[in-house]
């Protein structure tokens, strides 16, 4: 009963211990590179973020400065190569088999009212992912859940403005060019050279 109950203390410290490093990754707002970044390391492995069609948004390994682009590793490109084969795996088992050419894989869905935003894949290596690094992967999975519907929200945002934008420039709302070059950029836009506009009605 005491090995049990120490056993149980410990996985509620690093729960813990795992809840809090993902908390200020999100309260910095820092993205899904620095949350791959954070897995990676509580983890001990490799780690992708991916889209819902295995394109890959961010990844990283366990050592520092180790998503830098010249450490990108090939199994990453193999993900949108093998995405059809790959798909059935995830979809029926949650792993991705030695067999395939990625070696293994464990992979948790990101989900969000139902809806599959993305997958957190981590390489397992040569041994699998033990109970404390599972329970990193589930904290994860939420963390990453939570960074999607926020990037999508911002995006939405950011639609909306550059939608209101062409339409006041289109109604004549916007009389100074100096003001619609201001709005221009804070939207991203270019704002210094010449656009053409078609309307269809």
């Amino acid at each position: 009963l005491k090995e049990l109950l120490g056993r149980q203390s410990r996985f509620l410290e690093y729960s813990d211990e795992v809840r809090h490093a993902l908390t200020i990754v999100e309260l910095e707002g820092t993205g899904l590179d620095s949350l791959a970044s954070t897995v990676a390391r509580l983890v001990g492995n490799e780690v992708a973020i991916t889209d819902a069609r295995l394109e890959v948004l961010a990844w990283s390994g366990p050592g520092p400065d180790s998503n830098q682009p010249d450490n990108r590793p090939p199994w990453l490109d193999l993900l949108s190569e093998e995405r059809e084969a790959l798909g059935y795996l995830i979809s029926t088992t949650g792993r991705i088999g030695s067999d395939s050419s990625l070696g293994p894989c464990l992979v948790r869905p990101v989900i969000v009212k139902g809806k599959t935003l993305g997958y957190l894949i981590v390489r397992e290596g040569e041994s699998p992912l033990g109970e404390m690094e599972l329970i990193a992967l589930e904290h994860a999975s939420i963390t990453v859940a939570l960074e999607m519907t926020k990037q999508q929200a911002l995006a939405e945002v950011q639609r909306r403005l550059e939608i209101d934008f062409f339409d006041d420039l289109l109604m004549g709302n916007i009389r100074s060019p100096e003001v619609a070059g201001q709005r221009a950029l804070s939207l991203g836009l270019p704002a210094r050279h010449p656009v053409a506009v078609v309307v269809i009605s």
